[in-house]
């Protein structure tokens, strides 16, 4: 049963003043309210009952500011809505960060992954090319490392153009095939 006016004003004039026993016969009177209105934004009890807590708490802190000819029912809802907010703001913060930080986490996997498989393949064509026939080895490193062109290659080996460009088609057709073979297999 709903108090009237009157004596909700002079419990919270109580209240006010110290009163625990007012204070008690507030909490009793709208924590059931409160709560099934702050229950509509979470999903479970715990957090609905950390909100109450709060709210009274707040209540209590502020008591002494109470303006007993004002409605204590909006002052209550008005906090409780407040702290409900708060409440929903930083869970958002909390779960966009951890969004965020598994994402970083994710991506840096991501990223240590490529660098394992990358320096994998560094070795692997690394390897191939050391398996190369020497006159192949040494066009394939002047053109691919030093940056020469087939007519400087040419020049400076002293065979023709035509020789270093089939070398180089044979040496890029051994690396391509191998590497190709190499995906085939670890991407299984």
């Amino acid at each position: 049963m709903l108090p009237t006016i009157t004596s909700e004003e002079k419990l919270v004039n109580r209240l006010s003043e110290g009163d625990t026993d007012a204070f008690r016969k507030l909490f009793d009177l709208y924590s059931n309210k409160l709560f099934c209105f702050v229950r509509t934004y979470f999903g479970n009890d715990e957090q609905t009952q950390d909100i109450i807590q709060e709210v009274f708490i707040t209540v209590w802190e502020q008591r002494k500011q109470l303006n007993p000819s004002l409605s204590f029912q909006a002052y209550i809802y008005k906090i409780a809505k407040n702290k409900t907010l708060n409440a929903l703001r930083r869970l958002a913060i909390e779960r966009t960060g951890s969004e965020v930080w598994q994402q970083q986490q994710n991506i840096a996997h991501r990223e240590t992954e490529h660098q394992i498989v990358y320096a994998d393949y560094e070795k692997h064509t690394a390897d191939l090319i050391a398996q190369l026939p020497p006159k192949r080895q040494l066009i394939y490193q002047l053109s691919r490392h030093q940056g020469l062109t087939y007519r400087e290659i040419a020049q400076q080996l002293g065979v023709s153009q035509n020789t270093v460009e089939v070398q180089m088609t044979k040496a890029l057709k051994t690396l391509r095939q191998s590497l190709a073979s190499l995906l085939e297999t670890t991407s299984h």
